[in-house]
């Protein structure tokens, strides 16, 4: 994917977010390296809770810029 600001090749990035024991969340995003622009594509949402595993995924419906 390119930058929509700049043309640079964006990266693709995941990062994981713990909340707390029980509970993990993933942003999965593309970033520029030139001018740091951020593209949201999906984010995904673990629970651990009661012995089983919840997975929700949400997928961007049109990919937002994030600061």
């Amino acid at each position: 994917m390119k930058c929509p600001k700049c043309g640079v090749q964006m990266s693709m990035i995941r990062e994981i977010e713990q909340t707390n024991r029980q509970e993990k969340g993933i942003k999965v995003y593309y970033r520029c390296p030139l001018c740091n622009y951020k593209v949201l594509t999906e984010e995904i949402h673990l629970d651990f809770s009661n012995g089983t595993i919840k997975i929700m995924v949400k997928p961007a419906l049109k990919a937002s810029f994030i600061k």
